[in-house]
């Protein structure tokens, strides 16, 4: 999907950084409570920097929701490429996958998570930002069919429980996600690589006991 109102090449150091910066301020801050002169403090720059790869607030947000999406893409789409894996341990696999991608990632997961209500509320009085809740929700369900067609595949060869292959991956992720609000990453690196790995590990059994038939 093509990001608008930005130029230049979204996979260069220079826009990640960028894009971490701004990920960590609507994070902390909310989106509504953000600047573009906020993005420019956390990025040590000036804003001018920012407005060469997207000329509005709302653009910027895009591009970081899409950034926390395809991570998230990297991690999972492999597996699911696996077949020779059976569809429950592709699935197993997966729901590690995206738990580490979140924890790894916090900022931009916590935005993507904030964009559910906040965004879709904001598009009901503010045309303009019709477009961005539109491209949003689209990266979401292209990610999230990654997981219903794989559950579909475990459900009809009698491998996965449940009958309804959306509500179960919801029921998936929706536990997965939540991670992201209640997660803390430990300042000192020995302790939250013991505290990361934890929460991957817990709570992906948690959510693949939910799966086994």
């Amino acid at each position: 999907m093509t990001l608008p109102d930005r130029d230049g090449d979204d996979s260069n150091e220079r826009v990640t950084e960028i894009l971490d910066a701004a990920a960590k301020v609507f994070a902390e801050r909310g989106f509504d409570r953000s600047s573009i002169d906020d993005v420019a403090a956390e990025l040590g720059a000036t804003k001018g920097r920012i407005y060469h790869y997207w000329r509005t607030k709302a653009a910027l947000l895009l591009a970081v929701q899409q950034r926390g999406i395809e991570r998230m893409i990297a991690h999972v789409q492999p597996i699911v490429a696996d077949e020779a894996l059976t569809p429950f341990d592709r699935l197993a696999r997966m729901a590690r996958a995206h738990i580490a991608a979140m924890v790894a990632d916090l900022d931009y997961q916590r935005v993507l998570l904030q964009s559910i209500n906040v965004y879709s509320q904001s598009a009901r009085s503010h045309p303009h930002w019709i477009d961005v809740t539109e491209k949003i929700n689209a990266l979401r369900r292209d990610y999230e069919q990654l997981f219903v067609e794989l559950i579909r595949t475990g459900q009809q060869d009698g491998s996965v429980a449940g009958t309804d292959p959306v509500l179960t991956a919801k029921a998936l992720l929706g536990t997965l996600n939540w991670a992201c609000v209640w997660h803390r990453q430990a300042a000192d690196p020995s302790r939250r690589a013991l505290r990361d790995s934890r929460t991957v590990h817990e709570l992906s059994e948690f959510a693949i006991r939910g799966l086994r038939r």
